[in-house]
């Protein structure tokens, strides 16, 4: 069979597809960079996206090494929105993982579940994780 016709349709999905997930990771990053100047930091953009820490943050005398996460909500899990971020395995670890979520910010240091799936349920009655949700205060510690 040909499939000539079939490879341009593919390839615009994809570039679509990647635009998409790029451009959502950019707000990502504007609004943690927004919330962190109001919180006092100045911050400092990665021009490439390869490093593994998308801002360094620096307060006082103390630099914080960032990446941003943007929520992909995956599935309806026994009835529960479910979010998951891929926390990566790069050279550079960063101190601290910033997740965007619609109901805020998932704060959490470097090494949790480093190079693992994390998911997030939003409306477990148990709490999943509500600890880390908009819990600034870990970056002063």
């Amino acid at each position: 069979s040909d499939y000539s016709g079939v490879r341009v349709p593919l390839l615009a999905l994809y570039t679509k597809m990647t635009s998409d997930i790029y451009r959502k990771g950019i707000v990502a990053e504007l609004r943690v960079q927004q919330e962190l100047l109001s919180r006092g930091y100045n911050v400092y953009a990665n021009v490439c996206d390869d490093s593994g820490v998308d801002l360094i943050c620096e307060k006082g005398k103390k630099l914080i090494r960032v990446q941003v996460k943007s929520a992909a909500q995956t599935s309806l899990t026994r009835g529960l929105r479910r979010y998951a971020f891929r926390l990566g395995n790069s050279l550079v670890k960063p101190d601290f993982y910033v997740c965007v979520v619609p109901e805020g910010y998932l704060i959490m240091r470097g090494d949790w579940h480093s190079g693992k799936a994390f998911f997030w349920y939003p409306d477990s009655k148990k709490g999943h994780h509500r600890e880390i949700l908009n819990n600034w205060a870990v970056l002063e510690k």
